[in-house]
C-alpha cells in the first residue's frame, strides 16, 4: 500500500455541524467519491462522543450524508488511498473552521493506523444448543442421541454414569445414578459406593480437549472405569476452539468479540482487546498490527444472551477502511474413522464392537 501520513484539509460547501463528525463518504476534488468504512470507529473516539451510547453494529453501519468540499462552511480533514481495485478509500473528520486543529490532530491518530493487513476470521461454528430427546430434533447436537443411548446402556448394566464436560446440550429422561463431572476438581471430589461399576459419557458439544485431564484423574482413581465409544464424541466445539487458537497464534493482535469473553489465559502470550463497543478498539492497537485475528464464539444459548455490540462481519467492514485488507477465513476440521471398519474381517466371522475401558 502506497500512502502518506500527510492529512489534507479541504473546505466544505455545507455546514459540518457544531462538533466533529466522521462521514461515511465524501467527494474528493481529485479522486472523486471516497468511501469511509471506518467512519463508525472514528465516531466512537471523537472528542465529546458519549461512548456509553455507542450504537450496536451488526453487519453494515448506517451511512452518513456525503460531504462535498467546495466552499467555506467548515473543513474536512482527510487521508485517502487507492485500494487494490482502484477504489478511493479514506478516513475523514468534518468540523467547523474554529475546530480545524482538533480535527487534524484527531484524524492523524487514525492515519497512523492505516496499513495493508490481513484479518484472520476463524469459523465460529458450534453445535445447535437444545435438549436431547428420544426422537432427536433439528436443534439437537447430532451426537446427542448416541450419548443418550450410551447413558441408558450403562444404567441398564447397573453402573453409575458420569457425564463429563460442560457442553450446552443436557441429557435428560434417564432414571438412575448419573453424576455431572464438569472439570478435574469434580473428578477429584467424586465419592461413589461401588467403584467397580462406573462408566462415563461425554456431554454433547463439550470441547473434547477439556475432557482429557478429567479422564486422567478418573482413570488414576478408578482403574475399572468404562466409557462411551469415541466415535460418539462431538468435535464441533473442539474444532472451533482450535481454529480460534491457531488464528490467534498467527496474529499480532486479537480482537475478542466472544460473549462472554474467552478466558484471558488462552491468549496470554499476545495482545488481546476484548471488544464490546467500538470504543474498545484503539488506534495505537491497530497501528502495530499487520495481522489481526477476530474471534467470535456465539453464546451457548443465543435466545437468552445479550445481543453482541459488535459483529465479526461489521468489524471486518470497518477494518477495510483502514488500509487494503485481505480477509482469511480459517477453519479446523476433525474427521473420525472407526478402526474396526478398516480391518479385514477374520474367516470365522465379523469383529464385534466393544466399549473401551
Amino acid at each position: 500500500m502506497k500512502r502518506t501520513r500527510l492529512t489534507e484539509v479541504l473546505p466544505l460547501g455545507q455546514p459540518s455541524g457544531p462538533g466533529l463528525t466522521a462521514p461515511r463518504s465524501f467527494v474528493h476534488p481529485h479522486r472523486g467519491t471516497v468511501q469511509c468504512p471506518a467512519a463508525p470507529l472514528l465516531t466512537a473516539h471523537l472528542p465529546g462522543h458519549d461512548r456509553r451510547a455507542t450504537a450496536p453494529l451488526a453487519g453494515h453501519a448506517p451511512r452518513g450524508l456525503p460531504v462535498q468540499p467546495s466552499g467555506n462552511q467548515g473543513i474536512l480533514a482527510a487521508t485517502t488511498y487507492l485500494d487494490l481495485d482502484g477504489t478511493a478509500v479514506g478516513i475523514a473528520i468534518a468540523a467547523p473552521t474554529h475546530l480545524e486543529d482538533l480535527a487534524r490532530k484527531t484524524l492523524e491518530q487514525w492515519t497512523g493506523a492505516l496499513r495493508t493487513r490481513r484479518v484472520l476470521v476463524p469459523s465460529s461454528e458450534t453445535c445447535p444448543a437444545g435438549r436431547a430427546t428420544e426422537g432427536g430434533g433439528s436443534r439437537t447436537c447430532p451426537k446427542a442421541a448416541a450419548a443418550q443411548g450410551a447413558v441408558r446402556h450403562f444404567l441398564n448394566r447397573q453402573d453409575t454414569v458420569l457425564l463429563l464436560g460442560s457442553g450446552p446440550v443436557h441429557l435428560t429422561g434417564h432414571t438412575g445414578p448419573v453424576i455431572a463431572i464438569p472439570d478435574p476438581a469434580a473428578a477429584h471430589r467424586l465419592r461413589i459406593p461401588d467403584p467397580e461399576r462406573l462408566s462415563f459419557v461425554l456431554q454433547p458439544c463439550t470441547i473434547v480437549d477439556e475432557i482429557t485431564p478429567i479422564l486422567r484423574v478418573l482413570r488414576s482413581r478408578f482403574p475399572l472405569l468404562r466409557g462411551q465409544h469415541p466415535d460418539q464424541w462431538c468435535y464441533t466445539a473442539s474444532d472451533a476452539r482450535q481454529g480460534a487458537d491457531a488464528a490467534a497464534q498467527a496474529s499480532d493482535l486479537l480482537l475478542n468479540l466472544s460473549t462472554p469473553p474467552a478466558p484471558a489465559e488462552r491468549f496470554s502470550d499476545m495482545a488481546v482487546r476484548n471488544v464490546r463497543t467500538l470504543s474498545d478498539i484503539r488506534a495505537a492497537d491497530l497501528a502495530c498490527a499487520a495481522t489481526i485475528a477476530i474471534v467470535h464464539s456465539p453464546p451457548a444459548d443465543p435466545s437468552a444472551a445479550e445481543r453482541p455490540w459488535v459483529s465479526a462481519a461489521g468489524l471486518v467492514e470497518i477494518l477495510s477502511g483502514l488500509g487494503p485488507l485481505s480477509v482469511v477465513r480459517h477453519r479446523a476440521r476433525t474427521t473420525v474413522s472407526t478402526d474396526i471398519y478398516e480391518r479385514v474381517a477374520p474367516a470365522d466371522g465379523p469383529i464385534g464392537r466393544q466399549n473401551p475401558t
